[in-house]
């Protein structure tokens, strides 16, 4: 169960990014 956390970790620091990049 840890991977769940792990990948939704992930997906938000990639929204961050991309939020920052699409701006």
């Amino acid at each position: 169960m840890g991977d769940w956390s792990f990948l939704g970790r992930l997906l938000e620091n990639a929204q961050e990014h991309s939020t920052v990049i699409g701006k």
